[in-house]
């Protein structure tokens, strides 16, 4: 599977885009980082669905999302993981302040 990587740079509270991954694999592992750099602040959450968000022109936007156990309110850079499957990732940026730069990487294994 491809690496996914997006970045933004705001002052105001945003979503990124969503991540679909491939959760049909057998030997389903993500792992991510959000980079903060740069002057301000930012308060961030990366979230998972369970939802298939390619299966419709709404999925998307109906899907039901929830924040990743480890990196709920964040505001410092910091990595993690998903070990079990989801149908797909994005970084939520609830607020922030200045001109920092959040950066959001994402890497599935595969074969």
């Amino acid at each position: 599977m491809s690496r996914p990587h997006f970045q933004v740079t705001t002052a105001t509270a945003t979503t990124m885009p969503l991540i679909p991954v491939n959760h049909y694999e057998s030997d389903f592992k993500i792992g991510f980082g959000v980079s903060l750099t740069g002057d301000g602040t930012r308060v961030f959450s990366v979230q998972h669905t369970f939802e298939d968000v390619l299966a419709s022109a709404n999925a998307a936007t109906n899907a039901v999302f929830f924040d990743h156990s480890a990196v709920s309110g964040q505001s410092a850079s910091i990595d993690g993981n998903y070990a079990y499957p989801v149908a797909a990732v994005r970084l939520n940026v609830t607020s922030g302040s200045g001109a920092a730069t959040v950066e959001f990487g994402v890497i599935q294994s595969g074969r």
